[in-house]
């Protein structure tokens, strides 16, 4: 695909970010693999554009749009039955409350100093390197805040969450909302600690039992 003048400009001055932010190869050496450096930078790269997904579901006539960021060869680039197998052999008693809700809005709503939070608990909770942390945490940072995109031919920067198409953006809202459950039922003060009997999520979407009286 042939990239226009402004394009082109545009994705010069990205790459020019990106090799400030990423250090150079020979520092880089002992902290990523060759594949996982060769990954990083993308030989044709592109602008990433902006296009909606009608949710017919909640309205046939006017159907809200679903924003939709195709990132694929730009540089900032579920297992359904699962539950199933989780209910298998469950018995529910009759007074219990079986309740299926959503998060409205997830990638497009997380703040970005509260996603990187999230982040950064669950990597240093982890066996991985305090250098490895930082390199990870520094390229996520660079990720949400350089997201451009096109529509209808004007250059936008999304401002708040992750874009919806961006390849990290499904491990990013894992672990924002990770987070969130941790606290929420590791908290003394959440009335539901003795009330829940299950609790499954994927990603945005959350199925969970509750005892009746």
């Amino acid at each position: 695909m042939s990239l226009t003048t402004e394009e082109r400009e545009t994705l010069n001055i990205l790459q020019s970010l990106l090799d400030e932010q990423i250090p150079p190869k020979s520092e880089m050496s002992g902290i990523i693999t060759k594949n996982e450096m060769e990954c990083l930078f993308k030989k044709n790269p592109r602008i990433a554009s902006l296009y909606f997904l009608p949710k017919v579901h909640k309205h046939l006539e006017c159907p809200p749009g679903r924003p939709i960021i195709s990132g694929i060869n730009n540089m900032c680039e579920p297992d359904t039955s699962d539950i199933l197998r989780r209910m298998d052999g469950v018995q529910i008693h009759s007074d219990t409350l079986l309740v299926v809700c959503d998060v409205e809005s997830l990638y497009t709503s997380i703040r970005h100093e509260d996603g990187s939070r999230a982040v950064k608990f669950f990597l240093e909770t982890s066996n991985m390197e305090a250098e490895m942390v930082t390199f990870v945490l520094e390229l996520l940072q660079f990720v949400l805040t350089h997201n451009f995109f096109l529509f209808k031919g004007s250059f936008f920067l999304q401002l708040q969450g992750t874009a919806m198409g961006a390849s990290c953006s499904p491990s990013y809202a894992n672990l924002f909302l990770g987070l969130w459950e941790r606290d929420l039922f590791l908290s003394d003060s959440t009335p539901l600690n003795d009330k829940v009997l299950s609790w499954s999520r994927f990603i945005d979407d959350i199925f969970f039992s509750v005892a009746g009286h």
